[in-house]
């Protein structure tokens, strides 16, 4: 009864692990309001996404992640720069501190979403493979698995 209360209000707990982090992404982009993640051992609350700075093939996607650890709880805020459908850039900022780039493993990992919003089918899989790769050790840091959820966020917004 409670779960069948939290869904009306569109809150819900993603459970991350069985179709993976991407799956998990995919969800909580569908809902109207707030949402969780939980990988590994992290929780988020997920906040909607909003496009600000739209032109004709540009725009910026920007968000918040509410890390939930049980004491102090932690704010992600991040910004996604596309052109065109093509990942431009991702920078983050933890606790209202400086803005900064994705990390480079992460960025690389991206492959040819930098290049084109187009990406084969055959190359989605392996290129979510090598982001999992570079975000390996989200299984110790929030802030890592903050940062691989923001990537899918790049990759899995339209």
């Amino acid at each position: 009864m409670i779960m069948v209360g939290l869904a009306v209000i569109g809150i819900g707990v993603v459970a991350a692990r069985g179709g993976g982090l991407a799956c998990a992404v995919d969800e909580a982009l569908q809902q109207k309001g707030s949402t969780y993640i939980e990988w590994y051992k992290h929780k988020f609350q997920f906040q909607p996404v909003e496009v600000t700075e739209k032109d004709k093939k540009s725009h910026v996607l920007s968000g918040t992640l509410l890390h939930l650890n049980g004491k102090k709880d932690d704010t992600i805020a991040y910004r996604i720069m596309k052109n065109g459908g093509a990942v431009k850039g991702i920078e983050v900022q933890i606790n209202n501190g400086m803005w900064l780039p994705l990390s480079p493993e992460l960025t690389a990992a991206l492959g040819d979403y930098r290049k084109s919003g187009n990406v084969d089918q055959d190359k989605q899989g392996t290129i979510h493979q090598a982001l999992y790769k570079a975000g390996k050790d989200s299984e110790q840091s929030w802030a890592k698995t903050a940062e691989l959820i923001v990537a899918f966020i790049a990759i899995r917004y339209c």
